[in-house]
């Protein structure tokens, strides 16, 4: 299913006439905020509509909109069944993360740029050292000697580091 829609298709998503859909949005059970604006035309954001109509709207239409979100047709207890398997899945899931089994994405992403600024201040470092070193050189292939070790002792260091994190 589309995230957008024009009113027509929204209509015949909806099962309603295009017209119907029209009313929805002047009365403001479609919300404003569930209009997207691309070049001329404006779309409906499916989601947010759904999720207005929902609650805006009479009990008899509402059953189509809870059929189309995939809980409609449930009984009580399947319910509640579901609701039990997933607070049992969101309790493993965080017992896997006190573990250590699974990683916090911003966790990844602090480290990720601590050791970008790692690699960044080595790399900056590098001419300051070696310039006197490389400016008595006139062989290149001793340039490039020296450029070799010194970058392996960068990354060396910068690999030593990691294994400590």
């Amino acid at each position: 299913m589309k995230k957008e829609m024009n009113q027509s298709q929204y209509a015949k998503h909806r099962g309603v006439s295009r017209s119907y859909i029209n009313q929805l949005l002047k009365t403001g059970k479609i919300p404003a905020a569930a209009l997207v604006k691309k070049g001329r035309h404006r779309l409906i954001n499916v989601a947010i509509a759904d999720r207005s109509l929902l609650k805006n709207l009479e009990p008899s239409r509402k059953k189509k909109i809870i059929k189309d979100m995939g809980v409609g047709g449930m009984s009580y207890s399947e319910a509640r069944t579901l609701h039990e398997q997933l607070k049992v899945a969101l309790k493993q899931m965080e017992l896997k993360i006190m573990r250590g089994d699974y990683v916090l994405v911003d966790d990844v992403n602090r480290q990720g740029f601590t050791i970008g600024m790692q690699i960044k201040e080595a790399l900056k470092a590098m001419p300051e050292r070696l310039a006197p070193t490389l400016a008595a050189e006139s062989d290149a292939f001793e340039i490039k000697q020296i450029l070799n070790i010194e970058i392996n002792m960068v990354l060396e260091g910068l690999f030593d580091a990691l294994k400590v994190q």
